[in-house]
């Protein structure tokens, strides 16, 4: 006899979601063929359909729908009651869906599971990539329960009116990507209008309008130029090949300065003032006791980081200075 597994009903889920085979099998981290199987096993143990295949991927028939809403509630009781006696229990077992943005996921956030997974080895964990926008909307959908990412420009840490709460990491700036091949790329610190030549190559105003309209005001304010030859990017990663391959210089945050990429330098702009702080971000009813224990683990992490890697953060450093002559 076929049995309908937890499972099996969290593989019809993601398929249910993403509507495609193909898609869903990527984003469970299994083969195409090893997921289509479990579907089939799915539907043989309620004796009904569940998909209809498409040449571009799969509808739900009616009982397919009727199982989806089913699926997701039973999931997410599955998931609260594991909390439960977890919590019952002597050892904490769990789970905690993880947003990340683009670069510290690919700096930070390795070295924070590594230790996290060392303490806590029964917490399961996923990752969900995505920028700021995306992220701050999936806290909001609750379909992630932490997010390490960049503060909204302009937004306080410890807005009292603000549904989320929020740990500083790290406290970066924002600094200037530029190929070395441009006329200041020897200097040790550069100033705006050194760059009110070139073509500015941004992260696109539609996935971070408050990073890139501070940085367009700068240049105008303290830089002495109107940019409009501008070059928007949907990826940092995008962003750096560019301006690798001289087409322009650009603004990103103290942690790409840790990224290997050739042709490209990082400066410091002493008059730019653009605090981009990696923080962690949760939901105030987000009860989760997993959220307290990566809070605490991404905060011990991130102090050692500091230690480690600070002096080659332009920004960071900076500040670092200013504060040690302040204390003097």
């Amino acid at each position: 006899m076929v049995d309908v597994t937890l499972k099996r009903l969290e593989y019809f889920a993601v398929v249910a979601e993403e509507l495609n085979v193909t898609n869903a099998a990527r984003r469970l981290h299994i083969s195409q063929p090893a997921l289509s199987l479990q579907l089939r096993l799915l539907e043989r143990a309620l004796g009904a359909p569940l998909i209809t295949r498409h040449a571009r991927g799969v509808s739900l028939t009616p009982a397919g729908r009727e199982l989806s809403g089913e699926a997701s509630s039973l999931l997410r009781r599955s998931r609260q009651l594991v909390r439960r006696v977890a919590r019952a229990g002597d050892e904490e077992v769990g789970t905690l869906a993880l947003g990340v943005g683009p670069v510290s996921g690919s700096r930070l956030l390795p070295l924070i599971l590594q230790q996290f997974r060392s303490a806590y080895p029964t917490i399961d964990v996923s990752v969900f990539e995505g920028d700021s926008p995306t992220l701050y909307a999936a806290l909001e959908a609750k379909s992630v329960d932490l997010a390490l990412t960049r503060l909204r420009h302009g937004t306080a840490r410890d807005d009292e009116g603000s549904p989320f709460r929020i740990q500083g990491l790290l406290d970066e700036q924002l600094i200037v990507a530029m190929p070395d091949s441009h006329p200041v790329a020897e200097a040790e610190e550069i100033a705006l209008s050194d760059l009110a030549q070139s073509t500015l190559v941004m992260f696109s105003r539609e996935r971070g309008a408050r990073y890139f309209d501070a940085v367009v005001t700068a240049c105008r304010d303290r830089g002495g130029f109107d940019p409009c030859d501008i070059i928007e990017c949907d990826s940092i990663g995008g962003q750096l090949a560019l301006i690798g391959g001289g087409y322009g210089c650009g603004f990103v945050t103290d942690l790409s300065a840790l990224e290997s990429v050739p042709g490209v330098c990082f400066k410091r702009c002493v008059d730019l003032d653009v605090p981009a702080p990696t923080v962690l971000v949760s939901d105030c009813g987000n009860d989760n006791p997993a959220i307290e224990m990566f809070g605490c683990t991404a905060h011990e992490v991130s102090a050692t980081f500091r230690a480690e890697y600070g002096s080659q953060m332009p920004g960071m450093a900076a500040l670092e200075k200013s504060a040690a002559r302040r204390d003097d």
